[in-house]
């Protein structure tokens, strides 16, 4: 069957409408028509043989804004579009989400901006806004946690009301008695600020002895210590120490001692056997010998050699006394040394002859000490590991002798062995020496401990 619409685009393809209208079509192309929207151009843009015309057929019609800015519309005619007609009355403006007022714009408020309506709180008034058709919340100052600053926080009408006291407000402190006077006290934020300012505080006691009140217990020179004139020892006499005199002076407190020896260092006096820093104990706080710290086998300190020995710890057949001097200080010291006996070559001997030797020591106690307060004990040492000391030692509670020479008590033992003659292997043997503080004794005085070897007899074992 054929269309009318078909029927009438052939007709628009002749360049004539229903009735014989001269038309065009959308795409202006003649002999054939492409249907397009229809739009406000006066041609047949749907190649329905109407120009201009909507699906109703009715004439074009669009939104348009008014010259005061209102909504309305406009109607296409012979392809031109018509004066803009507003079906806006205007209104005031509401928060609704429309154009009430006709200006184009919505919910607004005019010089106010944003469409705007008063609100208030218990603390003040203020705005809600209008957005989206809704007013939002009034952002009139609401109540708050109140706090000691002069202001009213929870907008209950009352002004610090659970503070100490009100901000800026003063009080008395301090007192009138005697000599004090009474200051004020600030209060901030609601708080005593505990300083008292102007005021004048009470001295620690009155042994100012001025006649007056000065700690402010409403009596006077209560605390006076003494009597002006009035003379008191003062000082020590403990150890090197000698008393001086104090002298009450005016307002009745004593003053400087005078003439007094005041304690000294101990390290700066030294060793003198004198109490010099008065605290009852003698000669403490020195520094030990040269050869601290010896206190055990491991830490032996090489004893000084003989007069001709080539290094330390050498002690020669027949070659004299080696020597050292050490103290026994501080208390509970321990001293350890060692030297080697050297056997001197012997000319003129058979081979394997008998010899016997000597190593003689002996200790001189510093002033004041005695046998009870050291523990001397001589180790020869084949092999000079200090492991035989415990098997083959001689020691002062039990070996050897003490005598008393000028007032010092000495200790002296005598320690034999058996050798040979032969030119190769040597007879020397090494001795371990330990000097021991017996119950904590001490003295920064020296002991001196002295040594040599002695070359007994040839030709027989010794005794």
């Amino acid at each position: 069957m054929f269309r009318y619409s078909t029927y009438m685009c052939l007709l628009a393809g002749l360049g004539l409408a229903a009735g014989g209208v001269l038309v065009g079509c959308g795409d202006d192309n003649a002999g054939t028509c492409t249907p397009y929207t229809e739009t406000c151009n006066n041609l047949d843009d749907d190649c329905d043989g109407f120009v201009d015309e909507d699906n109703n057929g009715q004439a074009l019609i669009q939104a348009c804004t008014d010259s005061e800015g209102g909504a309305g519309t406009q109607t296409c005619a012979a392809g031109v579009w018509g004066t803009c007609v507003s079906g806006c009355v205007p209104v005031a403006e509401e928060c609704n989400g429309l154009d009430d007022d006709c200006d184009g714009e919505i919910d607004e408020g005019g010089s106010q901006g944003q469409l705007r309506r008063d609100c208030e709180s218990d603390c003040g008034s203020g705005y809600e806004y209008c957005y989206d058709g809704q007013w939002e919340a009034c952002d009139a100052p609401e109540p708050d946690t109140e706090i000691c600053d002069g202001l009213d926080n929870d907008c209950d009408g009352d002004t610090d009301e659970d503070c100490d006291c009100v901000h800026g407000t003063t009080r008395p402190c301090g007192s009138n008695v005697g000599e004090c006077q009474e200051g004020l006290e600030d209060c901030v934020n609601g708080v005593w600020s505990g300083n008292c300012v102007g005021s004048v505080d009470a001295e620690a006691d009155d042994s100012n002895c001025n006649g007056l009140d000065d700690d402010c217990d409403n009596e006077v020179d209560e605390d006076c210590t003494c009597t002006p004139g009035a003379q008191q020892p003062c000082g020590s006499d403990e150890g090197e120490c000698v008393a001086g005199t104090q002298t009450c002076i005016t307002g009745g407190t004593w003053g400087p001692c005078t003439g007094e020896t005041v304690p000294a260092s101990e390290s700066l006096t030294g060793c003198d056997g004198l109490d010099n820093d008065c605290d009852g104990v003698v000669d403490e706080d020195l520094a030990g010998d040269i050869f601290e710290s010896n206190e055990t086998c491991a830490q032996t300190r090489e004893a000084p050699s003989s007069p001709f020995g080539s290094g330390p710890g050498e002690v020669w057949e027949d070659d004299g006394l080696g020597s050292l001097t050490a103290t026994m200080y501080p208390a509970g010291d321990e001293d350890w040394y060692h030297f080697t006996a050297i056997e001197s070559t012997h000319l003129g001997c058979s081979y394997n002859t008998p010899q016997c030797f000597m190593v003689e020591v002996t200790l001189t106690l510093p002033p004041g000490f005695g046998q009870h307060n050291v523990l001397a004990t001589v180790m020869p040492d084949f092999d000079n590991d200090c492991s035989n000391g415990t098997s083959k030692s001689f020691d002062s509670a039990s070996s050897g002798s003490w005598t008393t020479t000028g007032g010092l008590q000495e200790w002296t033992m005598g320690v034999q062995w058996n050798g040979a003659c032969d030119f190769i292997f040597s007879d020397d043997l090494d001795f371990f020496i330990s000097i021991e503080s017996l119950n904590n004794a001490e003295s920064c005085e020296d002991y001196t401990l002295s040594y040599e070897m002695i070359y007994v007899s040839e030709g027989t074992a010794c005794p």
